[in-house]
């Protein structure tokens, strides 16, 4: 894989922050919210580029290996685990995404 990671600087994340500053979802806030929500989800996709990488890159590579051991097999079903925790915990955390969440009864951010 070994692709470019995208956000890579604190500026990467502020310029994605900005921009993301600007969607509809984010205008309907009250201003006070409203770059502190921007900052959040740049954030959380930050973290999820992380996560989704250590997926793509380490833990999925582990798991196809034809010599893994069972316990082997089991220590990287677990470290993926911990990635789909981290992934959860952003996604629930960005309110952008609450529509995913079950018990959370806020509309898609499309929804007028």
């Amino acid at each position: 894989m070994g692709e470019r990671k995208l956000l890579t600087e604190p500026s990467d994340v502020k310029a994605l922050a900005d921009r993301l500053y600007q969607i509809a979802f984010l205008s309907r806030m009250p201003e006070s919210l409203r770059r502190e929500e921007a900052w959040a989800l740049a954030h959380a996709l930050s973290d999820l580029e992380q996560s989704l990488r250590t997926l793509l890159e380490e833990h999925f590579p582990r798991l196809l290996l034809n010599n893994a051991a069972r316990t082997d097999l089991t220590d990287v079903l677990l470290d993926m685990g911990e990635e789909f925790q981290h992934i959860l915990y952003h996604l629930k955390d960005a309110s952008f995404y609450s529509y995913l969440t079950e018990q959370d009864s806020r509309p898609h951010p499309k929804a007028p």
